[in-house]
């Protein structure tokens, strides 16, 4: 290591900071997240340490999860509007409807599609699809 410090230092105040803001604004800790990793993977594979690669590694994995519930809630939006379309009720829970067949990462969901099931006939059909964003939104920061 060239320096003699440790790279990870530089990427805990962002870390800390998206702990702390995590359960009010967990938006802004996500963007925390994102920019430690970006500064992460900045640094030179010959100056990382195991510290700065285990922390790398723990970003990577929480990032993926947020990916994931990102890509069920656009799927789940979609998969309401198409069912509003042709005129059925759309269902809650997750693919397929079966919740023994279902990944692990989207059993999670179904309170918050309930949620989304339960408010949309209140709903017009210009408003439902900020309504799935913000469902999709909070989806992917839980």
């Amino acid at each position: 290591m060239g320096t003699g410090a440790e790279p990870a230092k530089g990427l805990l105040p962002y870390l800390q900071r998206a702990d702390e803001l995590q359960k009010h604004e967990p938006l802004v800790a996500y963007y925390c997240r994102l920019y430690a990793m970006e500064k992460g993977l900045v640094i030179p594979p010959k100056d990382r340490t195991k510290m700065t690669n285990s922390i790398l590694v723990s970003l990577i994995n929480q990032l993926e999860k947020l990916e994931q519930k990102q890509k069920y809630a656009i799927w789940k939006a979609a998969e309401i509007r198409k069912a509003l379309k042709e005129g059925r009720k759309p269902e809650a829970g997750p693919p397929g409807g079966d919740k023994d067949e279902a990944p692990d990462s989207t059993t999670t969901y179904a309170p918050v599609t309930f949620l989304a099931l339960s408010i949309i006939p209140m709903l017009g059909n210009m408003f439902l699809v900020t309504a799935l964003r913000t469902v999709g939104d909070a989806l992917m920061l839980t």
